[in-house]
C-alpha cells in the first residue's frame, strides 16, 4: 500500500510536467529496491513511453548503462530509477552516456552528443523519494545521500518524498536541509501509545518461549515442526541473528528427513547470497501458499510476502526497532498472523525492551517442549544430520573450512558468527564483559547439539582481536583461514 501511495501522485507529478522528467526513488536493499520497482512496472504497463530502471549493486555495471541507453537517445531515458544509494552515487560520479551514433526514426543517422548521467538527473529528475529513510541512515548512507541530493535540481525545482517508521534527529536535519520549507507530515499510525508505535502490531497475536541450555536446538526445530503440523497453510518467515545461521538452519533441515521429506519448501535469503540468488529465492517464495523462509534481517523491512501466518524468531533482534519490523512481514494487509519469539534463558532478559507490547509466554508450546516423547522424537529425527557431522569432525584431517558442502564447516561458521552477534549485543541481555563464560556456555551448548564432541575450534588472531583469549569455553587453533561467500 505504502509503495503505490507514493508511486501514484509521483507519476500524476510527471504526467502533469510539460517537460520530460524521471522519478529518483532510493531504497536501502536490493531486496526492496526490485520490488518498488515491480511495482512500478505493474502501474505502467499500459503507458508506453514510460520505462522503469532499478540500479543496484552486486550487478554488473556495463549492464545498468546498456539499460539506461536503451533507445539511443535522452528522449527514452527510464521515467523510474529505483536504487540504492552506494550504486546511484557511483554512476553519479563516474559514467557518461550516449557515445554512439543512433537511427532517428525517420531512418537517418545522427550522433548524440555524450551526457553524463549528472547531467540527465540534474535536469531531469522531477520527484525524488526516500524510502525506508531511517533505515538508510541507520545503514550510514547518509553522505551518500546529501551528495546525490546535491545532483538533482534544487528542491525549490522538485518534489521531495520521505517514508520513515521513525523520526530521528538527523533524519529532521535531513528534511530541513532537503525539504521545502512548507513541508507537509503526514501520521499514518493513527492512534497510538506513548511509545509512537502503530497498533498494527497489537493485533497480531504474539508469544514467546523460553527453551533450556540443553535443548536449543531440538526446541527450535519441534517449535518449528508444530508450527507446520497444526497450520494447513502455514506460511512462515523464520528470522535468525546472522546470515551463518541461516546457513545453519537450512542445512540441518534440508539433511534431515523429518523436514526434507516433507512437501513444504525451505528456502533461504540473507546477504551472503548472491543478488541473483536472492531475487530468485524471494520470488520462489511469494506466490507460495505454504513454506518456510529462513532469513537474516534483510528481510526485516519494506519486503513484502503475501499471505505470512507466522513470524518465528530464532534468538533476539539487534533492539526493539527490529523486532517489530520482523513481526510486521505477517498480519499485513488486514489478515491475521502469529509471532513466536524463541529465547534462550541468556536472552529472557530481552523483554523488558518490549515490556509495554503483550507477549505472554506460549503455554502450549511450552508444554510441548516438556514432553519427553515429543523431545525424544526430535532427537531421533536429528540422529542422521548428527551422526554426520561427528564423522565430519572425527575426520578433520580431510576436513576444509571452505568446503561448502561440509555441515561441520557451515556449523563452525555459524558457531563464529554467534560470538561475534552475542558480544556485540552483550549489554541488552543486561550483561557485561564479566559474562563472557556464561555466553560462551550457551553457544557452545547448541553447537554441541549439533553433532561435535567439543566446540568448533577459532582462529587465534580472531580470538585475541575478540578480547576472548582468556575466557573459559574458547577453543583456538593456530592456523588461519579465509572465509570466503
Amino acid at each position: 500500500g505504502k509503495t503505490v501511495a507514493f508511486l501514484l501522485p509521483a507519476l500524476h507529478t510527471l504526467l502533469q510536467s510539460p517537460n520530460p522528467g524521471t522519478i529518483l526513488i532510493l531504497s536501502p536493499t536490493r531486496e526492496l529496491t526490485i520490488q518498488i520497482a515491480e511495482a512500478a512496472k505493474a502501474l505502467t504497463r499500459r503507458c508506453e513511453d514510460m520505462r522503469v530502471e532499478t540500479l543496484y549493486g552486486g550487478t554488473s555495471k556495463h549492464t545498468d548503462i546498456k539499460r539506461l541507453e536503451k533507445g539511443g537517445s535522452i528522449a527514452s531515458f527510464p521515467s523510474i530509477i529505483v536504487a540504492t544509494p552506494g550504486r546511484l552515487l557511483d554512476h553519479l560520479e563516474n559514467t557518461t552516456l550516449y557515445h554512439s551514433h543512433h537511427q532517428n526514426r525517420d531512418g537517418r543517422s545522427s550522433m548524440q552528443p555524450p551526457l553524463t548521467f549528472k547531467q540527465i538527473l540534474k535536469t531531469r529528475t522531477k520527484v525524488v523519494v526516500l524510502d525506508e529513510t531511517d533505515r538508510l541512515l541507520d545503514m550510514g548512507f547518509r553522505n551518500d545521500i546529501q551528495k546525490v541530493l546535491r545532483n538533482v535540481p534544487p528542491k525549490q525545482e522538485r518534489q521531495m518524498l520521505l517514508f520513515s517508521a521513525t523520526l530521528p534527529n538527523d533524519l529532521q536535519q535531513i528534511m530541513r536541509e532537503t525539504m521545502k520549507p512548507d513541508y507537509v507530515t503526514v501520521d499514518c499510525r493513527g492512534s497510538e501509545g506513548d511509545n509512537g508505535e502503530t497498533p498494527a502490531i497489537h493485533q497480531i497475536q504474539q508469544h514467546h518461549v523460553v527453551l533450556s541450555k540443553s535443548s536449543l536446538l531440538t526446541g527450535s526445530l519441534q517449535i518449528l515442526h508444530h508450527t507446520l503440523e497444526s497450520t494447513p497453510n502455514a506460511k512462515i518467515v523464520a528470522f535468525f541473528p546472522t546470515a551463518r545461521l541461516v546457513s545453519l538452519y537450512h542445512a540441518l533441515l534440508s539433511s534431515t528427513p523429518l523436514f526434507a521429506k516433507s512437501k513444504t519448501p525451505l528456502i533461504e535469503i540473507h546477504s551472503r547470497l548472491s543478488q541473483p540468488a536472492r531475487t530468485k529465492n524471494a520470488n520462489r517464495f511469494r506466490p507460495l501458499q505454504r513454506g518456510v523462509l529462513l532469513t537474516s534481517d534483510v528481510s526485516a523491512r519494506g519486503v513484502d510476502y503475501p499471505d505470512v501466518s507466522h513470524v518465528i524468531q530464532f534468538g533476539i533482534p539487534a533492539d526493539r526497532e527490529t523486532y517489530i519490523h520482523r513481526l510486521g512481514r505477517t498480519g499485513r494487509a488486514g489478515k491475521k498472523g502469529e509471532g513466536i519469539l524463541i529465547l534462550s534463558p541468556m536472552e529472557e532478559e530481552f523483554l523488558s525492551e518490549l515490556n509495554d507490547i503483550p507477549i505472554p509466554r506460549h503455554e502450549a508450546l511450552t508444554e510441548l517442549l516438556n514432553d519427553e516423547d515429543a523431545k525424544t522424537a526430535m532427537n531421533t529425527a536429528l540422529q542422521p544430520v548428527r551422526t554426520r557431522i561427528a564423522a565430519e569432525d572425527e575426520h578433520q584431517s580431510s576436513y576444509h573450512d571452505d568446503n561448502k558442502k561440509s555441515l561441520l564447516s557451515i556449523l563452525s561458521k555459524a558457531h563464529q558468527a554467534m560470538i561475534g552477534f552475542y558480544k556485540g549485543i552483550l549489554p541488552k541481555l543486561g550483561r557485561t564483559n564479566r559474562n563472557l563464560d556464561e555466553m560462551m556456555e550457551f553457544i557452545n551448548a547448541f553447537s554441541m547439539q549439533c553433532g561435535v564432541s567439543i566446540p568448533p575450534a577459532l582462529d587465534e588472531r580472531l580470538v585475541q582481536k575478540l578480547g576472548l583469549g582468556r575466557i573459559k569455553g574458547i577453543r583456538t587453533k593456530k592456523r588461519t583461514f579465509v572465509e570466503r561467500g
